[in-house]
């Protein structure tokens, strides 16, 4: 029992044992346990959230998948997991597992492996040696502790030492790990210092060692943790109406100051916690503690000051050792000053003075009886006499740590009042268990003190002096003072106490206010024994009056006190029964059968008479039926029981003489069937009138004893103390004749037996005996001469039977002086046992067992072994060779010498181990099947012949080609054979050394071209030779012209690649698109917009692989007409000039020489987006009057200017008089040399600065300039038309540089060309359309996409609405992975229709790959697909039709009656992309059909769906051809923010391990954002994920960012990602190489 001698709990509180949750969690099954704190901050920091019920499951074992999970947030990995979702490395693990992320970082993170067999087994449980080795992994400590010690014994060390398994518990570490022990391990994890790299030099590279980190402060930025030596105190305690709040303050000097404040949500004895060292969880964006542990390392007692104040004036037996008067500070709860009666929570430094302290000065307690509330005012009347208090409104009654009101008071509380009307506390602390014991301790004169012990807990704080007894209906009935109880003996009644349930009401400070029993029996009768519940069948549990349970015992009913169970007994079991006062089962439990307890053999029930004992037990040795026992009993004189005579000595059979024996020995035991065995055993004071038996039962009935002994139950004399400890036991007793009553004699003992030794050595009669290790001398000779005349010799003989077993034949007592010893005799004594034979006179039995003739010869069976003589594997010799015997070596053996060596036989050899070890075969004795080998010495002929081979760096592959880079060196090996040779040097030649140069095998490219190394032997001149290739102008890297571009759909943008160096041999390079469906990229780098969404395109340098990424987003085009009203106005004019204009077009018609003319107009000037201006340009043909031009010797310069803000010239598209009437020139001037742009088509040629050659009179040009902005860069499109502007002659077009300037100005000119100029001019401008396009922003969202790579199923079918299913019905062809109609019968229309659900305000873009034709036997119908409005229809005339109305009319733009054909076509089946994009806003539908973009549309009452089937348009038809989709594609445009967008990423390897990512953001400016690393092989499997944690990012600004990997980068592929703290992912990279 635990002793405490004051109310001083030194060291540590209670309150230092657990962590206080101010934010508890809301998992109810948590709450008052020991896993609530840390489940609650898990589900703060978001690593756990519990069950769908609110619960948390903290029995159940967590799984391997769970546990992934949790270790990964832990980590700070979450956003890797995100990445790696999807498919794995694990044959069990699906891509569709809710883990599949979680599961593949902690793989790849070397947290959790997977199986041998490639699983991963996610639903099996982990075990605690499993959770601690993740643990223990996660914070980075494997190799440190898979360096030493073995698996798990190393890795719980290391946890242990971590203290990763702090206030965890369980039994083994086999176990499965519950989840309530796995959330302390992780939260113990959270708080542990990692394991990194500590230090980073250039001389030692990386150290590693325990950093200051911890995974919560370094993972979880919006929390921080602050632990115990960071010195934060608990610094004040606020309380208030409804609240209290906790300061936290760090103590340290020169830290940094912490002060946080919190307010307390829990219970929490925040009283106690002024001037504690805490470790804190803090959530720095709400300001709020989390969560707060006290420290164990402080030293805190608390009492009375009166016990602890060394400068007390109280007179107390022992003064107090603590100095209070240095306090750093204090806190005084009841009291402005403490006083001795004030209790004191202390927190001691050095010195034993305190630092800092709280005092409580309670006014007055007691336990609540009743509260009444009336006109805000709480009336509480309280229990044992205590005077009823009265409190206001405003009074603060703290409840379990709770600030409340006097209203929240209960009955049953119990209330401490400290500041009077102010502060008061309610204590719901109740404890209820079995009252075990009472004691006191005198702590001044008439002061005691008593400490009560209610189960296994010591109650020290008691402040009250007796105990309250209530009758059946709760009352008070009586109380019993604490001293008489403790006073009280068996028989007192106080004594009923014991044993039954006590009530405890305890304060605020844990101390003992009030003892409360229910009504107690009087204390008649106790008892206990062993019983048997009955056999065959008959065990009953009944109830009477549906409470009372009874069972049977040893054929007798006994009633179970309420409480005890009973659930799990059985017929024929064996149980231990102890009784109430009321002799009701207060106590059954099982015992296990053929066991000892308390001295006691039971076995199994043979009968129903109750209970079996097997008494033919003596220590381990069981008596058989057919063991010797040999009796040596003392002789009694019967008138005065005087011994008269020596021992007696006879001998039984079986177990019926054991009764009684006190002591005895083994002479001889058979080792196998223990069963043949020698016992002597020796009856000492064994008196007529004495009884022996086996106490079986003990019971207790009106204020006697009773013992039932073998059966018979006898009443014991009140002389007899103590009498229940005789139950189980061996006693002799005597019975008193006249009052039947029994007295106990002895109690014997049932000690081990001591065992016979054996004699090893007789030489005459001295024997050497051995017992056990030790051994000893036994001298016949002397023992006949100091032996006691009393002593008994027997001698006894055992025999071997035909089974090999011995048994006694016969014994008989013998003289010494005719005993002869003989080796292996077993020799015995009593009493003293073999170890002290010298003391012979003390001897009284000496027993000698013997077993067998000495002198008998047995003839050794013989064993022979194989025995062989190998060559160079081959046997040459062999045979069978006796055990222990040698073998005969044939004749010495030879080897053949060969071309470098010969060799001499050097011995014979044999397996030893691993190797083989030389022996001397003529005294190698043989003990098992023996191969000898020969070995040979080897000695080198004199080399005459050498071969050279060159081979690679490593020696691994021969080498016969190498290349080389200009200016570096390889370095190739020359190997010489054989090995031995004496002479090894070698001459390097080049057969170029202007090609590469070779000096010891190190080769240097010089310059491009091939060269031969020759390698040469100094001895004998053999050669090899290897053919060197020196590369010269190799690719070092690539840049791209655009890092982002914005295109609209349909749109197109030529991108150019840059390749480095400038004379670089080879410079292809490769374009691909990461999602060509978005945006696709021809082999020159131009790039069309596919469908709206954001991709990646890449161009690749064949030579070297280099790579550069273009982010390429497609969105809807917002096109802004800017024309304008204003008209083109002329200038320059005279008289041979006349002018005509508008808005959109003018014409300048000069009927005579003239020095020029010139029309322009403004247009407003933008800074950014997409400008376009278009028109048509005509340069001769038609004047203003209307009549024609005849072109003959034109001399005039004639065309159009853009003009910038400040009138330079931006484009000139003109056709100069050089060229008369045939071609077309167009110019820019921002450029450093005005250019002609590429001509191509058909009738085009370029020749210099001439572009053209267009045939025909009519010289009319559609032009298209655009200026974008955005990209600062300008792009001319001329394209020559004939006279109807209809059909396309070719097409000139440049792209240029805008060097920032701005377009103003549209200028018409003409231009004089010579002094003797006459021909007139008249240049027109038409058609003019001025506009601004911009991208919208927003988001892609797929709303469907199947079908393609994605399987169709069975459910995607039942999606779809059917109509005249009479005629066809919607099937799925898995083979071709395609949904069709398939038609039945004739009938009538068929449709299938999908809607989908689309926001309000989105571009939806409905993409189908639509498989139809064949149309034979369709006449009459009508195939379409209808989506929206928009139906196409596929006639049995080959054609396409196109209806924007939904079919109900067809498309006649000519009106001629004939609908337009989008699509001739034949009869056979094909698959057309269909795509429509629908504005919900603006109901404009654009229609694409094969990729050609057909026009765009206004509907009305569109449906958000596609449907497809035929209509009929004639007789019924008859034909049975399916058709149907092949994929379908749904997804919309929302306007909105985008994802972060990042310049070209570069991607270069610093070392093995780290990669370099170079990144600038191009959009904004960011905070709070992680790199995400993932590293993969070239199979796709992911290796490793790595997160780097990176802030604040300035726009356009480029960073540097390692990323570290444990796994080597090397000819692996790197996929980078931006994670942001709004949890939006950005790929940056993706096989970066």
């Amino acid at each position: 029992m635990k002793r405490v001698l004051s109310l001083v709990l030194a060291l540590s509180m209670v309150l230092s044992m657990f962590t206080f949750a101010f934010a508890g969690t809301t998992l109810t099954d948590v709450t008052g346990t020991e896993y609530e704190a840390a489940v609650s901050a898990l589900v703060e920091l978001g690593i756990v959230n519990g069950y769908k019920d609110g619960t948390y499951q903290p029995k159940k074992v967590v799984s391997r998948a769970e546990m992934a999970k949790m270790l990964v947030i832990s980590a700070g990995l979450e956003p890797a997991a995100l990445v790696a979702k999807g498919a794995t490395n694990f044959s069990d693990v699906s891509g569709d597992h809710w883990a599949t992320g979680y599961i593949n970082v902690a793989a790849q993170y070397g947290y959790i492996n997977g199986y041998p067999d490639g699983t991963f087994r996610p639903d099996a449980t982990v075990t605690y040696a499993e959770a601690v080795t993740m643990a223990v992994r996660v914070l980075g400590y494997k190799t440190v502790v898979e360096a030493k010690g073995t698996w798990p014994t190393n890795y719980i060390a290391k946890a242990q030492e971590l203290k990763v398994l702090e206030n965890v518990e369980y039994n083994t570490y086999a176990d499965g790990a519950i989840r309530g022990n796995v959330a302390l391990v992780i939260w113990n994890m959270l708080r542990t210092n990692m394991w990194d790299v500590t230090e980073e030099n250039e001389k030692d590279g990386l150290t590693y060692g325990k950093t200051g980190d911890t995974m919560i402060n370094k993972y979880f930025e919006d929390y921080q943790y602050i632990d115990e030596d960071a010195e934060a105190i608990v610094t004040g305690i606020n309380v208030e109406a409804g609240k209290v709040e906790v300061t936290v303050a760090n103590d340290k000097k020169g830290d940094e100051k912490v002060a946080l404040t919190a307010e307390v949500a829990a219970d929490v004895d925040f009283l106690k916690l002024f001037g504690r060292t805490v470790s804190v969880l803090y959530n720095k964006d709400d300001k709020e503690i989390i969560m707060l542990t006290p420290s164990t390392k402080d030293t805190v007692v608390e009492g009375y000051m009166s016990d602890l104040d060394k400068n007390t004036k109280a007179d107390v037996k022992k003064k107090g050792e603590y100095d209070f008067t240095k306090a750093k500070d204090e806190y005084n709860w009841g009291a402005d000053k403490a006083t001795d009666d004030s209790y004191a929570v202390a927190v001691i430094g050095t010195k034993k003075t305190v630092d800092y302290v709280t005092y409580f000065t309670i006014k007055y307690e007691g336990v609540v009886d009743e509260v009444k509330t009336k006109n805000d005012e709480t009336t509480v009347k309280f229990l044992n006499g205590v005077k009823s208090t009265t409190l206001d409104e405003d009074a603060i009654v703290m409840v379990d740590g709770a600030a409340m009101t006097a209203t929240d008071i209960k009955a049953g509380d119990v209330l401490s009042e400290l500041v009077k009307g102010e502060l008061y506390i309610a204590s719901r602390d109740t404890v209820t268990g079995s009252f075990k014991d009472i004691e006191t301790e005198e702590v001044a004169k008439g002061d005691n003190r008593y400490f009560l012990t209610i189960d296994s807990d010591e109650y020290e704080h008691v402040k009250v002096t007796e105990v309250v007894e209530l009758d059946a209906d709760g009352e008070e009935k009586k109380t019993t003072a604490l001293s008489t109880i403790q006073n009280a003996k068996k028989d007192d009644d106080a004594y009923k106490f014991f044993d039954e349930d006590a009530k405890l009401f305890l304060n605020f400070l844990g101390e003992v206010v009030r003892v409360e029993f229910d009504e107690v029996e009087s204390n008649q009768s106790v008892g206990h024994f062993y019983a048997l519940t009955n056999g065959k069948a008959t065990w009953e549990v009944s109830d009477k009056n549906g409470t009372t349970t009874f069972v049977e015992l040893n054929g007798e009913s006994y009633e179970v006190k309420p409480g005890v169970s009973v659930a799990d007994l059985k017929s024929g079991k064996i149980v231990f029964v102890k009784f109430d006062s009321k002799d009701r089962v207060k106590e059954i439990k099982l015992v296990n059968a053929n066991t000892t307890v308390d001295g006691y053999k039971f076995a199994e029930a043979e009968d129903e008479n109750g209970i079996l004992s097997d008494r033919n037990y003596i220590g381990k040795h069981k008596v058989n039926s057919n063991t010797v026992v040999i009796k040596v009993t003392p002789v009694y004189d019967e008138d005065d029981d005087t011994i008269i005579d020596h021992y007696k000595v006879d001998s039984t059979t079986g177990t019926s003489a054991l009764k009684g024996i006190e002591e005895g020995l083994v002479a001889w035991e058979d080792d196998d069937t223990f069963e043949k065995a020698a016992y002597v055993f020796v009856w000492k004071d064994a008196k007529s009138d004495e009884t022996y038996g086996l106490v079986e039962k003990y019971n207790r009935s009106k204020g006697k004893d009773y013992l039932t002994i073998d059966g018979t139950k006898y009443e014991v004399d009140e002389n007899v103390d103590n009498a229940d400890e005789y139950l189980g036991q061996l006693v002799s007793f005597v019975i008193d004749e006249e009052d039947n009553t029994i007295t106990i004699k002895k109690h014997y003992s049932t000690t081990e037996l001591p065992a016979a030794g054996v004699v090893t050595k007789v030489e005459d009669r001295v024997a050497t005996v051995s017992v056990g290790r030790a051994s000893t001398v036994f001298d016949l000779d002397v023992f006949e001469d100091e032996m006691d005349d009393d002593c008994k010799v027997i001698f006894a003989e055992v025999s071997e039977d035909k089974d090999g077993k011995y048994e006694f034949d016969s014994w008989e007592e013998v003289s010494v002086s005719d005993l002869k010893l003989k080796k292996d005799d077993r020799i015995a004594t009593y009493p003293a046992g073999l170890s002290k034979v010298d003391e012979y006179k003390k001897v009284e039995v000496l027993v000698i067992v013997r077993g067998y003739d000495p002198d008998e010869v047995v003839e050794p069976e013989v064993v022979t072994y194989k025995v062989k003589f190998e060559v160079e594997g081959k046997v040459i010799n062999s045979g069978d060779v006796e055990e222990g015997k040698t073998a005969t070596a044939p004749a010495d053996p030879t080897k053949a010498d060969d071309d470098t060596h010969t060799y001499t036989f050097a011995g014979w050899t044999v397996e030893s181990g691993d190797s083989q070890e030389k022996v001397d075969v003529t005294t190698y004795k043989i003990t098992k099947d023996t191969t000898f080998k020969a070995s040979f010495t080897e000695t080198a002929k004199t080399v005459e012949k050498f071969t050279v081979t060159f081979v690679s760096g490593d020696n691994e592959a021969t080498v016969k080609t190498e290349e080389v880079e200009k200016g570096k060196t390889e370095a190739i090996n020359a190997i010489i054979t054989p090995e031995n040779a004496t002479r090894k040097g070698i001459t390097w030649t080049s057969s170029d050394t202007n090609v590469a140069t070779v000096t010891n095998g190190v080769v240097k490219g010089i310059s491009a071209g091939t060269a031969t190394i020759t390698a040469t032997t100094k001895d004998g001149n053999f050669t090899d030779t290897c053919e060197v290739t020196v590369m010269q102008n190799a690719v070092t890297g690539i840049r791209i012209s655009e890092k982002l571009i914005d295109l609209g759909m349909g749109y197109k943008k030529q991108i150019t690649a840059t390749i480095m160096p400038d004379d670089a041999t080879d410079k292809s390079v490769e374009w691909t698109s990461e999602n060509p469906e978005i945006a696709a990229v021809s082999d020159n780098g131009t790039i069309t917009g596919k469908s709206y969404g954001r991709t990646v395109v890449t161009a690749t340098t064949t030579d070297g692989g280099y790579t550069a990424k273009c982010v390429v987003r497609v969105k809807p085009i917002d096109v802004v007409d800017a024309t304008g009203n204003n008209e083109f106005v002329s200038k320059n004019t005279d008289a041979n000039t006349s002018f005509t204009g508008s808005a959109n077009s003018a014409m300048i018609s000069q009927t005579g020489a003239s020095d020029g003319a010139e029309a322009h107009k403004d247009f407003e000037v933008y800074d950014s987006g997409k400008v376009e201006l278009e028109y048509r340009l005509t340069t001769g043909g038609v004047k203003v009057d209307g009549s024609n031009w005849n072109w003959t010797g034109h001399e005039y310069t004639m065309g159009m200017k853009l003009l910038d803000s400040e009138g330079n010239n931006i484009v000139n598209v003109y056709q100069p008089y050089t060229t008369k009437a045939q071609n077309l020139m167009a110019q820019t001037s921002v450029d450093s040399a005005a250019t002609a742009v590429t001509a191509s088509g058909s009738g085009w040629s370029n020749s210099g600065n001439v572009v053209g050659n267009i045939q025909g009179s009519s010289k009319r040009w559609k032009v298209k300039v655009t200026l974008d902005y955005d990209n600062d860069n300008c792009t001319v499109k001329v394209t020559g038309t004939d006279g109807t502007w209809g059909n396309d002659d070719g097409v000139i077009q440049k792209t240029f540089a805008l060097k920032g300037a701005k377009f103003k100005t549209l200028s018409l000119y003409t231009q004089k060309d010579s002094d003797s100029a006459t021909l007139t001019a008249s240049p027109k401008i038409e058609n003019l359309v001025y506009s601004k396009s911009t991208t919208v922003s927003g988001v892609t969202e797929e709303l469907y996409n199947k079908g393609g790579d994605s399987k169709f199923t069975d459910s995607d079918i039942t999606d779809w609405t059917q109509t005249g299913t009479d005629t066809a019905t919607l099937t799925l062809d898995s083979d071709n992975n395609r949904i069709l109609y398939n038609p039945e019968k004739p009938g009538a229309e068929y449709s299938a229709e999908k809607t989908f659900a689309v926001k309000d305000n989105a571009i939806v873009t409905y993409d189908v790959d639509w498989y139809f034709g064949s149309a034979v036997g369709r006449d009459g119908n009508f195939e379409y697909l209808q989506i929206g409005n928009i139906r196409l229809g596929w006639t049995n005339g080959y054609k396409m039709f196109l209806s924007t109305d939904g079919g109900a009319t067809w498309l006649d733009s000519d009106s001629d009656g004939t609908n337009d054909s989008i699509f001739n076509g034949a009869n056979q089946t094909y698959t057309k992309n269909v795509k429509v994009t629908v504005n919900t806003a603006t109901g404009v539908a654009s229609l694409w059909f094969d990729g050609t973009k057909v026009g765009d549309y206004t509907t009305e009452n569109a449906t958000n769906a596609v449907k497809f089937g035929f209509t009929r348009a004639g007789a019924a038809p008859n034909w049975a051809v399916p058709n149907g989709i092949d994929r379908i594609k749904v997804s919309q445009f929302v306007q909105g923010e985008e994802p972060l967008e990042f310049s070209e990423v570069k991607v270069s390897g610093k070392d093995d391990k780290t990669a370099t990512v170079t990144y600038a953001v191009v959009d904004e400016d960011v905070d709070d954002i992680s790199l995400i690393g993932a590293l993969y092989d070239k199979d796709g499997k992911l290796v490793e994920i790595k997160t780097v944690p990176v802030a604040n990012v300035e726009k356009g600004k480029y960073l540097n960012s390692e990323i570290v990997f444990e796994n080597s980068i090397k000819e692996k592929n790197l996929k980078v990602f931006m994670w942001n703290s709004l949890g939006s992912m950005t790929a940056l990279c993706e096989n970066a190489q």
